[in-house]
């Protein structure tokens, strides 16, 4: 997959999955293993979440079958230019003006992330003290991401709704005011078992499920003190 990485990626679109290396997001492989996990989430219902793993992983081992067998059709990979944001950056205080992205960057923080919304949000903050541009900071940094936006709070999709609610819409499919609706009824899958030579191309399946505790802020601004009151809540 490694040479080819643009049509693999390709594949993973279309079934609405992502693929990075086996140690988590901005991570990259030596041993040819990839994680691949679903892209969107708010909003999906646990059938049609499972349903879009299935689908990708089956195509893009068929994919790796062919090329196996000596097919050929893809277009390599090109690198984007540098710009002034990248991963020179150290903390989110670096950005001082309105973030430009290089040439090719494809996330979905630089496709709304416009002059207008930076000039209403950048000094803002959630009620949680987590700010507007330690929100965009990895994806200034990383300007290979995805989306490269991260909620510190609840209220962070409040506060930031300007940005948050085009990059959620465009991500997920969830539009402002949609409901979720669950669905848990493995019946509605359509997931017959992969043929043994599909099977033996995977290494390992789970289903993750996160929950976060209302009284604390999310990951990216807990402090070292939180973290042990939410250790001390949860045992």
């Amino acid at each position: 997959m490694g040479q080819r990485k643009a049509e693999f990626e390709a594949i993973a679109d279309k079934f609405h999955v992502q693929i990075r290396g086996a140690h988590g997001e901005h991570t990259e492989t030596d041993d040819h293993i990839y994680d691949i996990s679903n892209k969107r989430r708010l909003g999906m219902s646990e059938v049609s979440l499972v349903q879009d793993m299935y689908n990708g992983v089956k195509a893009m081992i068929q994919r790796e079958q062919e090329l196996s067998k000596g097919h050929n059709h893809s277009e390599e990979h090109k690198h984007a230019d540098h710009s002034h944001v990248g991963s020179h950056m150290k903390n989110p205080e670096e950005l001082v003006s309105f973030p430009h992205f290089p040439l090719g960057t494809k996330s979905l923080l630089s496709k709304y992330l416009t002059k207008e919304v930076w000039e209403k949000l950048h000094d803002v903050k959630d009620k949680a003290g987590f700010s507007f541009k330690t929100a965009i900071f990895s994806g200034c940094q990383n300007t290979d991401s995805g989306v490269g936006v991260y909620a510190g709070s609840h209220d962070s999709y409040h506060a930031f709704a300007d940005l948050f609610d085009k990059v959620i819409e465009d991500y997920h499919g969830h539009k402002i005011g949609a409901k979720h609706v669950s669905d848990m009824d493995h019946k509605n899958l359509h997931a017959p078992p992969f043929p043994e030579a599909e099977a033996k191309l995977i290494k390992s399946t789970r289903i993750r499920v996160g929950r976060n505790l209302a009284d604390f802020p999310l990951g990216p601004a807990l402090t070292k003190e939180q973290r042990k009151e939410v250790e001390t809540k949860v045992i």
